[in-house]
C-alpha cells in the first residue's frame, strides 16, 4: 500500500547475452551469404530498451563487419510490423535480425500475409545439427474435427526448400518454391483439398527437373493426380517425392520425409 491505495507491481526481466546474439547474428548473414541474399534488418526497440536492445543492435553491426557485402539497417519492431503490410515496400526486405519475442510477432505478421502459418516452414539450427519442420506442427485439431483433408501441406515443402538452402542446394530450393508458387496459384476448382494440392507442386516440381520418363511422354496435372491416388495404396507420397530427389537430378543430399 502507498498512501491508501494499492500499488500491486508486476515486473518482466528481459536477459540478452552478448554470445547468443552474436551466434545468432552470426547464422543470419552466413544465411545471407549462402542464400545470396544482400539486405539485412536489425529489428529492436533499442529507443526504449536501451540496455538490452542497445546491446543487441551492437553486437550485430560488429558481426556485420565481417560480411562487407551485406547491407545492415536498424528498425524498429513497431515500424517493421506496418511495413510488412505496406506493399510498395515489403519485398525490399530480405533477412530479419531480431530478438526472440519481436521475431514471434513478424514471423506470424510474414505468415499470414503470404497465406496463414500453413504456408511457412520452420528452421532449428543449431552450431552442429539443424532441423526443419511445418511451423503450425501436425495440425491434431483438424484430425479431432474430422477435416484432416484441409491440413495445409505447403509448411512441410516450405522447410524442405529451408533445408536445400542450408545444405548448400540453393539452386534445388528455388526449384521447389517455383512450384509451391505456381501450384498455388491453380484454379481452385482443380485443388479441392489438402491432397490435390500435393500433387499440384509434385507436378510443377517434375516439370522444373523436366522429369518426363515418369510419365512416359506426357506430363500433366490430371496425370498427376491420377497417379497419386494410385500410388497411395502401394507406397507413401514420400517415396514419390524421393523419385525426384534421387542423385538423377539433385546429387547426393539429405530428404525430409512427409
Amino acid at each position: 500500500m502507498i498512501n491508501g491505495e494499492d500499488a500491486s507491481l508486476a515486473v518482466d526481466f528481459k536477459i540478452t547475452t552478448e554470445s547468443g546474439t552474436r551466434r545468432i547474428a552470426k547464422a543470419a548473414m552466413d544465411f545471407a551469404r549462402k542464400a545470396g541474399k544482400r539486405k539485412i534488418a536489425i529489428v529492436t526497440k533499442a529507443n526504449i530498451m536501451k540496455k538490452t536492445d542497445g546491446m543487441f543492435t551492437r553486437v550485430c553491426h560488429e558481426v556485420g563487419a565481417d560480411y562487407p557485402e551485406l547491407e545492415l539497417k536498424d528498425w524498429y519492431i513497431d515500424i517493421m510490423a506496418a511495413n510488412l503490410i505496406n506493399r510498395s515496400i515489403r519485398s525490399d526486405f530480405e533477412v530479419f535480425i531480431l530478438p526472440n519475442l519481436y521475431g514471434d510477432i513478424i514471423t506470424d505478421e510474414a505468415a499470414q500475409i503470404q497465406g496463414g502459418v500453413g504456408t511457412a516452414g520452420s528452421a532449428n539450427i543449431g552450431s552442429e545439427y539443424a532441423m526443419f519442420e511445418a511451423v503450425h506442427g501436425s495440425a491434431p485439431f483438424l484430425i479431432e474435427m474430422g477435416i484432416a483433408e484441409y491440413a495445409n501441406p505447403t509448411s512441410i515443402f516450405t522447410a524442405v526448400c529451408m533445408m536445400l538452402t542450408h545444405i548448400g542446394y540453393t539452386e534445388k530450393a528455388d526449384y521447389l518454391r517455383s512450384a509451391l508458387e505456381k501450384a498455388v496459384r491453380v484454379k481452385p476448382d482443380e485443388i479441392k483439398n489438402a491432397a490435390d494440392l500435393v500433387c499440384c507442386i509434385f507436378y510443377f516440381v517434375l516439370i522444373s527437373f523436366d522429369a518426363l520418363i515418369i510419365m512416359s511422354n506426357e506430363l500433366s496435372l490430371k496425370n498427376v493426380f491420377a497417379l497419386y491416388k494410385k500410388s497411395m495404396s502401394v507406397m507413401p507420397f514420400a517415396l514419390m517425392i524421393s523419385l525426384i530427389s534421387s542423385k538423377k537430378y539433385l546429387g547426393s543430399m539429405t530428404i525430409i520425409s512427409l
